[in-house]
């Protein structure tokens, strides 16, 4: 199946042209045939050729043929008033296919296992579960490229070491997450913001906030960067085996580089700071703060089919005893069958829907 990009009203659309239905050179010999026969025989030669030449001057983009592995997904916008006739899909015209935009296409529902160890486990803890999230995006202002997301996740986990359960705490925690945020792409720039709202239980019940901000910036079509920031919103009280603490958020920065592949699979790396973290021990007692830690991680998505695909994320602060070694890995199951290009559309979610790999929690005594 060959496409071409062409430019009408201001809007790119994508078409799809048909060879199996129709052989690639049998179709200009039939027109030519065709006009000839329909010119009145006293018609003069050139006017019969100038509106040809006319015609194809006024169209020449549609035979500018262009793969679409080097069109930009921040460059393609389908128009919505120009798919008025179909809900979803294709609208058929002819030979010619236009693309239509789902009001649905970017809900998309994940399960995965899920494995954390941060701060907020003082030292002598991790944890193993299950995560479930749903995530949906839309246009907001969509004559300014403005969308905005929303999303929602939880996670079941249970202690992968005994100690917890030895100092007679809680053996199992139950995390919930709510992301929301606007966000804006336009030429090759991006730029978005959400806020994380966590519900927590596990020794005590807590809830915390977070925010969450990216900018990129598409070097290539299939390549980009860009920069992602977390910032603490507000801290919550805590009763630790009878010791009051304090459980909060982690600031940091990274550097990100993104690259879409041939076969639709999406890789990100990233690279950062963390301004602090605290290095307390259950067993052991308080301890400082550690300042300025290194933190890297990558996220990948790869489709299997058209209605699902395989994604993880891990992200792990320095050193590696005291500071966060988080990751999942499950499947995503796009309802509307584009899993291979959801990803890549204008109003895709900007950030990821928080979870222990984008929520880090620190513990204070």
């Amino acid at each position: 199946m060959n496409k071409i990009a062409s430019v009408d009203s201001g809007c790119t659309h994508l078409h799809q042209v048909s060879q199996s239905a129709v052989p690639q050179f049998v179709v200009p010999q039939f027109v030519f045939a065709l006009l000839v026969l329909l010119l009145p025989t006293d018609l003069q030669a050139d006017e019969a050729v100038q509106p040809a030449l006319q015609l194809f001057s006024d169209h020449s983009e549609l035979f500018e043929w262009k793969s679409v592995d080097q069109v930009s997904f921040t460059e393609t916008d389908f128009c919505s008033d120009a798919c008025s006739s179909c809900s979803s899909g294709t609208c058929n015209s002819g030979l010619v296919s236009q693309v239509c935009r789902h009001p649905l296409e970017q809900l998309s529902f994940l399960a995965a296992i899920d494995g954390s160890k941060q701060p907020q486990d003082y030292g002598v803890n991790a944890d193993i579960g299950l995560r479930l999230r749903g995530q949906y995006a839309a246009p907001l202002l969509e004559e300014y490229g403005i969308g905005f997301q929303i999303g929602s996740a939880v996670t079941w986990t249970d202690n992968a070491v005994r100690v917890f359960e030895l100092m007679g705490e809680d053996t199992t925690r139950f995390q919930s997450y709510t992301t929301f945020g606007l966000f804006r792409r336009a030429n090759r720039w991006a730029i978005g913001a959400v806020m994380d709202y966590q519900y927590q239980e596990g020794f005590d019940q807590t809830s915390l906030a977070q925010y969450r901000g990216r900018v990129s910036y598409d070097l290539t079509p299939q390549t980009q960067v860009g920069l992602t920031g977390r910032f603490r919103a507000f801290d919550d009280q805590a009763n630790f085996n009878g010791t009051p603490v304090t459980l909060r958020t982690t600031n940091q920065g990274s550097f990100f580089l993104r690259h879409f592949f041939e076969t639709g699979v999406q890789g990100t790396i990233w690279l950062g700071i963390v301004d602090e973290h605290g290095e307390s021990n259950a067993a052991f007692g308080a301890a400082p703060a550690h300042d300025d830690a290194f933190v890297f991680g990558a996220d990948f998505l790869a489709p299997l089919n058209d209605s699902l695909a395989m994604y993880g994320e891990t992200n792990l602060t320095t050193p590696a005893d005291t500071g966060t070694v988080d990751a999942f890995l499950g499947l995503v199951w796009y309802p509307f069958g584009n899993a291979k290009t959801a990803h890549r559309a204008q109003f895709a979610p900007m950030l990821p829907v928080a979870a222990p790999t984008s929520f880090s929690v620190d513990l204070v005594p």
